[in-house]
């Protein structure tokens, strides 16, 4: 059981309380955000006195869900969808991260399709806009920071999301 008191929830907008639910069923596996793999390398980079450049803002990150244009649908069906797969998040996670320390690459994909397919029209045409907003367009705007920092005369080390990196459509 989750034993989250539901009355919580209801003080968040839906896109924010599908992101704390998708957080918290991450540490109910056992992992802990404060020892992912991008903070590791943050810290050993300061430690070092190294720059870190971000690829985008945390500001820029919440706007692809809430940015002007964003319909109220969007968020609605990030939640609804996110309810929809609680019951496999738990083994969605435990793929991934069996994926991600073996290297399968084939393995990961098939973790993160586990918990995304439509139910009807609508549903497809929503999670093809969410998709849009969360991965396809930071991808594309990601990519052309990167290109940037990689112009420069200078060594450069990215950083990245797995699902930004193993996204369904090449990108």
């Amino acid at each position: 059981a989750w034993e989250i008191p539901v009355g919580i929830l209801n003080t968040y907008k839906p896109w924010a309380a599908a992101m704390t639910l998708s957080s918290l069923a991450i540490q109910r596996k056992g992992y802990d955000l404060r020892y992912g793999i991008d903070v590791a390398f943050i810290a050993a980079a300061h430690q070092a006195k190294k720059p870190v450049v971000s690829l985008e803002t945390v500001e820029e990150q919440v706007l692809a869900l809430t940015g002007e244009g964003v319909p109220d649908s969007i968020g609605i069906f990030y939640i609804k969808s996110t309810l929809h797969e609680l019951q496999l998040l738990d083994s969605a996670i435990t793929m991934m991260m069996k994926a991600w320390k073996a290297g399968d690459i084939p393995l990961f994909r098939q973790a993160m399709d586990m918990d995304s397919e439509p139910t009807d029209a609508r549903d497809s045409l929503m999670m093809k806009e969410l998709d849009e907003r969360v991965y396809i367009s930071r991808n594309r705007k990601m990519a052309e920071t990167g290109e940037g920092l990689l112009a420069a005369d200078r060594s450069v080390f990215i950083i990245v999301g797995a699902g930004h990196v193993l996204w369904k459509e090449e990108n």
